[in-house]
């Protein structure tokens, strides 16, 4: 979501928070069109379900949609709010939701920050 995203360039640094955006299930001309229509300004990923040119996918699952769609613990029906994925600095999944809480996501990305145990290691 564009002013997630917004939110997360205003209070983290990109050396604290790597942000994508990824999008299944739309052409290349539909999401072209779309940024050019939103001035979205994040690196986009497009994740096309059977796609020969992607990785293949743990679960044999489509996509990574589907993939990290099907690890989510909401009993929510499917709202139409990206699905919000978060990883710590060793790659661990932090956290994964399809609700839209922004706060609730700079919350989560300011503890993964100040832990210690998160920081990289060199």
């Amino acid at each position: 979501a564009p002013d997630l995203m917004r939110e997360v360039r205003a209070n983290f640094t990109t050396e604290q928070v790597a942000a994508y955006a990824i999008t299944s299930f739309d052409t290349e001309e539909a999401i072209i069109r779309w940024i050019e229509d939103t001035g979205f300004r994040v690196p986009m990923i497009l994740d096309t379900p059977d796609d020969p040119s992607c990785w293949e996918m743990p679960g044999m699952e489509s996509n990574l949609y589907t993939h990290f769609i099907n690890r989510s613990e909401s009993d929510m029906p499917r709202p139409p709010f990206p699905l919000q994925i978060i990883f710590d600095r060793e790659g661990k999944l932090a956290h994964i939701t399809r609700e839209h809480r922004t706060e609730k996501i700079l919350e989560i990305l300011e503890q993964l920050i100040q832990t210690p145990e998160s920081a990289p290691t060199d």
